[in-house]
């Protein structure tokens, strides 16, 4: 049994943890308060300065404090509230110089995958970090870092951001594939940048591998199937390596069109069409267009079939 002594420690430690979480700083409204009022040049410098003091930990934790208020009101449905991009602004520009240039980026993996924290927050996360001026800073060891976890949150059906994760990951590896290979071309007798395009090819592979299971599972939302065969085909189009297994995914998904919902059906026509010159192409086409229980969809198809007959 506990003593009195241990008890009154107990309660002290407890007190003390309660206090330290509800006096976090919130950061994101001293952020907002200062941008608000940065209409002059002395309280723009004010507001760029309090950012730039920030540490690493800090700025997550703004960011979180303002993901938190952007999903709420979202949630609550207030015009104008989704646009993350613009408020996350702080967060993009000055997190890599409070972390040396990215030179760790576990924190913000770890926060994409946390499915407590906001979903906009998460959702600009992955954009940030794959965006061109983030994107720049990482080494193909980093980018498979972001792979993986990707993969995760593609993979978890529960998770809300999934959707945003497919075209994300094909120009995450085309960016890859156009280094191993700048590497390889810089120097042909490199055997470690040839084992690195090796292990790519596989992973690559592994990838589409995983993205037919996606695609054949009925399960999987009609939106996410839309935007995983739209992925297939940057990597087909830009010929990623083993990019013949993507068109084959495309290829059968347009054969199977059945299993798809209807609404996918002028996606998969276009794909047949414009892009894949299958050879059966118009007998596909025509059973779409028969088959078609919203007779929009079925003219949409019936344009594309005839403006595929005019190239």
């Amino acid at each position: 049994m506990m003593n009195a002594t241990g008890i009154a420690g107990l309660a002290v430690g407890l007190a003390w943890c309660t206090l330290a979480a509800s006096a976090e700083e919130n950061y994101w409204a001293k952020i907002h308060n200062l941008l608000e009022k940065a209409n002059t040049r002395e309280a723009a410098e004010a507001a760029r300065k309090y950012v730039q003091s920030l540490n690493s930990d800090q700025l997550l934790i703004a960011g979180r404090q303002c993901g938190r208020e952007l999903q709420d009101a979202i949630d609550s449905g207030q015009p104008g509230a989704g646009d993350g991009a613009i408020a996350f602004g702080f967060f993009s520009e000055s997190y890599p110089r409070a972390t040396n240039d990215l030179r760790d980026i576990g924190p913000i993996l770890q926060e994409i995958r946390d499915k407590t924290q906001p979903a906009i927050w998460r959702s600009e996360l992955i954009g940030i970090l794959l965006g061109r001026r983030w994107d720049a800073k990482l080494n193909n060891h980093q980018r498979n870092q972001v792979f993986e976890c990707l993969e995760e949150v593609l993979n978890d059906k529960t998770d809300g951001v999934r959707g945003k994760i497919p075209l994300r990951l094909a120009h995450l590896l085309l960016g890859m594939f156009k280094d191993y290979r700048g590497a390889l071309r810089s120097n042909t007798q490199d055997k470690q940048a040839e084992k690195e395009l090796e292990a790519f090819a596989e992973q690559v592979g592994k990838y589409f591998e995983n993205n037919r299971k996606l695609l054949s599972d009925v399960a999987t939302p009609s939106t996410l199937r839309e935007k995983l065969l739209a992925g297939m085909m940057v990597c087909y189009k830009e010929s990623l390596p083993g990019s013949g297994s993507a068109k084959d995914i495309v290829i059968q998904a347009v054969t199977n069109y059945r299993d798809y919902p209807e609404s996918l059906w002028p996606q998969l026509a276009a794909y047949a069409v414009d892009d894949l010159h299958m050879a059966n192409v118009d007998t596909i086409l025509d059973q779409m267009i028969s088959q078609a229980v919203d007779t929009t969809i079925g003219g949409k198809i019936q344009v594309q079939k005839s403006m595929g007959r005019k190239k």
